[in-house]
């Protein structure tokens, strides 16, 4: 059982955590600073390190709970039943609107080049399908692909980074042009799923080009 101790601890993180993610918002990663936090939350900067030892351990933490909720969502729709190609149109619908309700936040990380940002954002390097969770989700769907199964490990690789970054894309546009009503923006979504991602997945592989 959780004490009330505990249960403080908990929400005084996420206080700091949310205090952090609003100074991101309207500065970006790089102005983010412990000083600023302790201002916003009006306390002494040092009952914040009592939470997080640096700076540096507060943006991982940042990082985390956001990734944590793409991955969530997209393990939720690949978990889902239907056939591969049915749960890749799920998994990227669900990653598309768990970023965009993220929006700021979303996009601040994934412009960052900070190593500690690209830690959890980078997806494009050799390897990334057994490193990154939602590629490597990404990727199990499209071997569930009747037309991919074929396919070796490094081309199922290439087609999930291609889809990531398409998609990275169209999330960025949704929320930069934040006016779209909801009926165009969910028409945009399903067209780019159809019209993008659908055809990416079941091109031919490179090495049968």
């Amino acid at each position: 059982m959780t004490t009330r101790r505990e249960k403080e601890s908990i929400q005084m993180r996420k206080n700091i955590i949310n205090a952090a993610k609003k100074i991101i918002k309207d500065e970006g990663f790089e102005k983010l600073s412990i000083r600023k936090i302790a201002k916003k939350l009006d306390y002494a900067p040092s009952i914040l390190y009592y939470y997080f030892q640096n700076k540096e351990e507060l943006q991982m933490a940042i990082m985390q709970d956001g990734y944590g909720k793409i991955i969530k969502a997209v393990l939720s729709a690949y978990q889902s039943d239907g056939s591969g190609l049915e749960k890749l149109k799920k998994m990227s619908e669900a990653y598309i609107y768990a970023a965009y309700n993220m929006s700021d936040e979303f996009v601040q990380a994934q412009i960052n080049s900070a190593d500690i940002a690209l830690e959890h954002t980078a997806s494009m390097f050799e390897g990334a399908l057994s490193k990154k969770p939602a590629l490597q989700l990404l990727g199990k769907a499209l071997s569930q692909i009747n037309q991919l199964k074929t396919l070796s490990e490094v081309e199922i690789e290439l087609k999930a980074q291609m889809i990531a970054a398409s998609t990275l894309g169209l999330i960025v546009k949704l929320i930069v042009e934040k006016n779209l009503d909801e009926r165009q923006r969910n028409r945009l979504v399903n067209t780019f799923i159809n019209q993008v991602i659908v055809p990416i997945a079941l091109s031919k592989g490179e090495e049968n080009e």
